[in-house]
């Protein structure tokens, strides 16, 4: 026995030194298997968010091996009538989640031969899209969001169903510019989406709805889900109204209730929890649920690989879906945003595991929808967890750390040829560079990133990586940050930066107000000293083009912010603000001119005391800067 018991004792040993090896290199969980455990963690996390971010109602689906492991609906669907959330019954408007739908019809036609990914689109088509760029756009293209196009909101909605435009007809009249070639960047942006759900419609010579309810919703028995605008009449009883919180209450928004989508592919679908659990199941058991296959297994577990990446080393997109590879884990999925209504679907194919979560107010776009990444991240923290290990900054680090500071756009979202290019004041993120790595400031925080090799950085407490691109000369011009495959972040030139603009409207904004301030109080304390005769006679109207154009200019900004910002108003076209920009804009260019004039003469013949001459020549020069502002940023004299 004492031999026996020896050798027990040494494979011990060797056991108790190999564990922390393996809980370090490897997840130490399996994923979600208790659903008491899974509502546990679920309560706690949906109470403490839908509380700080002011949510109404939120309901949730995760699905394992085929089977549903946990549904719940939290909160309310309707909060005037009291009516809680009802995973198996209320709806939400799904948007951007509805791609996965037209991208999995996509390939339900490649897979019968009447598509395919690599052809040029306008073999489908009925009408031409600019030749801007000799390659052309293929429906690999438009499921990666890498052909090209720009990105407008401007009038993607109508405000009632009356207005909706048929699909083809609004994709002819709204080709948005073509800014880059196939294939080089991923931008995401619904007219894509569209082209491929108009496509869809052309070769199965079905309109979009009626194709997704015949081949995806009712095959999966989805009775509570719809792409249909309006909605149809026995559901709309169990649509949330969806709510923003202002004023201390949460205000439902009718507006965004009527609205309807023109294109429609991109972001349409209004379901349930319990029917997109049927969705997920279909696609993590390749193409089948129960008896129903919408895909067969091949061309499943083709659309889950990866079809572009702008980098090998960070996350790219799978046939419409998103990387979202994390802790060792392969993730693909997708966000929704609907004004008022936020979602997410994680697939999680090697685990079978599926999990959709959504919301009904606007709050809710702090955690999942646009901002997804914190419920993302602290899902796979919890059920993938792994050891971090520790990283040392190179010790030479500090020598080239310089090159990777700056300011990056986003090209998710952006329009580069209208006034819409105004929001890459708001969309752009900054790194900066120390000794010891990179700060990076995100939307949702900041990150440290520690490099880990050449041109690449890993998160410090963290699995995520950020990789840099450079030119021919060496100049970093690109970074990918892996858990966004949607968009690149291209480096702004010093002129580009969001910090610059907004200093210079700033200072432009004040030398107006002090004009208004000052011109009158000057004008009636010298009108008490000196006779107005005295005054050379062409600097009277010198100050009334300057008060003319400092009053227009604060106006013309209160018009241009209060259009754009009007989120609602831009997406269905109604901004009545904007009305005046385009000539208000043109004028305030004019009257610089001639303030340009007065301000010469005024010093050539001493007009007004030096203080005066320039406090007027900086407001001459806030007038010119404000003209490139409008011209730099697309305002100026432009309608949408």
């Amino acid at each position: 026995m004492r031999p026996f018991m020896q050798t027990l004792f040494i494979l011990a040993v060797i056991l108790t030194a190999l564990c922390p090896l393996t809980l370090a290199g490897a997840p130490r969980s399996i994923g979600p298997t208790d659903p008491a455990e899974l509502e546990a963690f679920f309560d706690n996390y949906l109470t403490a968010q839908m509380s700080a971010h002011h949510v109404a109602g939120a309901m949730v689906a995760v699905v394992k091996d085929g089977q549903v492991l946990f549904t719940k609906g939290y909160g309310y669907a309707d909060i005037a009538k009291k009516t809680p959330v009802d995973p198996e019954k209320t709806m939400f408007v799904l948007g951007s989640l509805t791609k996965l739908f037209t991208w999995t019809a996509v390939m339900q036609l490649v897979e019968q031969g009447k598509l395919d990914l690599n052809t040029d689109i306008h073999t489908y088509l009925d009408f031409k899209i600019p030749a801007t760029f000799a390659e052309p756009i293929t429906l690999n293209h438009l499921m990666a969001h890498t052909a090209g196009f720009e990105d407008n909101k401007f009038g993607q909605m109508a405000a009632v169903p009356e207005g909706l435009i048929p699909l083809g007809e609004w994709l002819k009249t709204h080709i948005p510019t073509r800014v880059r070639a196939p294939g080089l960047l991923s931008a995401y942006a619904n007219y894509g989406a569209a082209l491929a759900g108009y496509i869809v419609e052309r070769v199965s010579a079905m309109p979009f709805d009626q194709y997704i309810e015949k081949n995806i919703l009712i095959p999966l028995g989805m009775t509570h889900t719809t792409s249909r605008q309006p909605l149809p009449a026995a559901l709309r009883a169990d649509l949330s109204p969806g709510y923003i919180f202002a004023k201390g209450a949460y205000q439902a928004q009718p507006a965004v209730f009527e609205a309807v989508l023109h294109p429609a592919p991109a972001g349409s679908i209004h379901a349930d929890a319990g029917d997109m659990a049927r969705f997920m199941i279909a696609h993590l058991n390749d193409g089948r649920y129960a008896e129903a296959v919408i895909l067969q297994p091949a061309t499943a577990r083709l659309m889950h690989t990866r079809s572009f990446s702008h980098d090998p080393r960070v996350n790219g997109m799978a046939h419409g879906f998103w990387e979202l590879d994390m802790n060792g884990r392969r993730i693909i999925g997708h966000i929704g945003s609907h004004f008022t209504f936020n979602s997410m679907m994680l697939l999680f194919p090697e685990d079978k595991l599926g999990v959709f979560m959504a919301t009904n107010s606007q709050g809710g776009g702090n955690f999942i929808g646009e901002n997804y990444f914190p419920f993302y991240q602290a899902f796979v923290r919890h059920y993938f967890p792994i050891a971090v290990p520790a990283l040392t900054p190179p010790v030479d680090f500090a020598q080239r750390a310089g090159r990777f500071s700056g300011n990056y756009s986003f090209t998710f979202g952006r329009s580069d040829t209208t006034p819409e290019k105004l929001f890459g004041l708001i969309m752009a993120v900054n790194i900066q560079a120390d000794q010891d790595g990179l700060s990076v400031r995100l939307p949702f925080g900041k990150e440290r990133f520690v490099e880990i090799g050449p041109m690449t950085f890993r998160q410090k407490d963290g699995d995520t990586l950020l990789v840099f691109h450079e030119d021919g000369t060496g100049v970093i011009t690109q970074c990918f940050y892996g858990p966004a495959p949607l968009t690149a972040l291209v480096k702004n030139r010093w002129f580009e930066t969001p910090k610059l603009h907004l200093i210079l409207l700033a200072m432009c904004i004040i030398l107006f107000l002090s004009f208004l301030i000052i011109a009158p109080i000057a004008f009636l304390v010298h009108r008490k000293r000196v006779d107005r005769k005295s005054a050379p006679l062409p600097a009277r109207p010198a100050q009334w083009v300057a008060g003319i154009t400092s009053l227009l200019s604060l106006l013309l900004l209160f018009g241009v912010f209060g259009s754009l910002f009007n989120i609602i108003g831009l997406f269905t076209g109604h901004l009545p603000l904007w009305k005046g920009v385009p000539a208000g804009s043109m004028a305030v260019g004019l009257l610089a001119l001639a303030m340009i004039a007065f301000t010469f003469l005024g010093w050539k013949r001493h007009y007004w005391s030096l203080a005066g001459r320039i406090h007027y020549t900086l407001v001459t020069l806030a007038a010119v800067a404000l003209t490139w502002f409008l011209y730099f940023w697309n305002i100026l004299g432009r309608s949408f």
